[in-house]
């Protein structure tokens, strides 16, 4: 659960005088000149459990039999959206190649923040280690349910999709010391499928179990598979470019039979059409009306000619 953990920060301020108005008194003497003032800051954080991860091995003979921290949970502080993602804290590591012997041993181990996380708390955690000679009578099995399987390594343009097991999950039986299984979970248990190479169709495929160091997996839960379905992805379609007609394509009205024969195929607006027959209505007119000024020209050509 999200919540904001309050840290109190300290600062020095300088003090000032105002007047009635809300101004600075310039020449004002204050005592003390400065004050330190304690300014409470709430962070984002939330809490999650503490999961340890396991490297190297134990000399042949010798088991781990219990490993205790001194905390079960750890704060982690960071943005809303990194809070959202976090269900657990699985960044601490215990390498088993430093005990040597039987006994009882105290670890301490720094923790750091996970990555996109501004801080953790506590920074520090103590384990208590205790490494027993191997005891047939001593080792046990437990049964962890629907483990859930991840598929890896799809090829590009392909999606999968588990048909067997139906669940998404394996039941996986684990042996090992009592104690350290009683404190595992099934999010300690990492089951894959590598699907790299395969083909549309479906596939029986090998499931491979990744586990805590001091845990094995029992008879019988060797030999895991599942069934997968591979199918083209449906995302992966051309779009088919639009068929919808663009300025230059757009048809207009269709010619009269007038201008089909004259060989006028391109239609002309009204306006320009109206302009047109005007103007040649005009010019008829004007060539069926006499010309004037040529008649006065020969009627005065003959009268001069007429005179001695």
């Amino acid at each position: 659960m999200k919540d904001a953990k309050g840290d109190i920060t300290q600062k020095k301020v300088k003090l000032q005088a105002y007047d009635a108005e809300g101004k600075v008194i310039d020449n004002a003497v204050v005592s003390p000149e400065t004050v330190e003032v304690r300014i409470p800051v709430n962070q984002p954080y939330t809490t999650v459990p503490l999961r340890i991860k396991y490297s190297g091995q134990l000399p042949e003979g010798l088991v781990l039999s219990k490993v205790e921290p001194n905390v079960k949970e750890v704060s982690v502080y960071g943005t809303e959206e990194a809070l959202a993602g976090i269900q657990s804290y699985d960044q601490l590591t215990l390498d088993l190649t430093q005990f040597e012997q039987t006994g009882e041993s105290t670890v301490n181990l720094d923790l750091t923040p996970p990555p996109g996380f501004e801080k953790i708390e506590p920074s520090s955690i103590q384990l208590k280690v205790t490494v027993a000679p191997y005891d047939e009578k001593e080792e046990t099995t437990k049964v962890f349910p629907n483990v859930p399987i991840t598929l890896t390594g799809i090829g590009n343009g392909l999606e999968s999709e588990l048909v067997t097991p139906k669940s998404g999950g394996l039941n996986i039986t684990l042996k090992g010391s009592s104690s350290m299984l009683e404190g595992l979970s099934s999010d300690d248990i990492k089951l894959s499928a590598d699907l790299r190479g395969l083909a549309v169709g479906n596939h029986e495929v090998e499931v491979s179990a990744d586990l805590p160091r001091f845990a094995e997996l029992d008879e019988s839960s060797d030999n895991l598979s599942a069934t997968v379905k591979i199918t083209e992805n449906a995302d992966e379609t051309t779009v088919t470019p639009s068929e919808d007609a663009t300025d230059e394509d757009t048809v207009g009205p269709e010619p009269s039979p007038a201008e089909v024969e004259n060989g006028n195929t391109e239609p002309v607006p009204e306006e320009e059409e109206t302009e047109s027959n005007t103007e040649t209505q005009e010019q008829n007119q004007q060539g069926n009306v006499p010309n004037r000024g040529n008649t006065n020209s020969n009627s005065n050509a003959n009268s001069s000619g007429s005179n001695p």
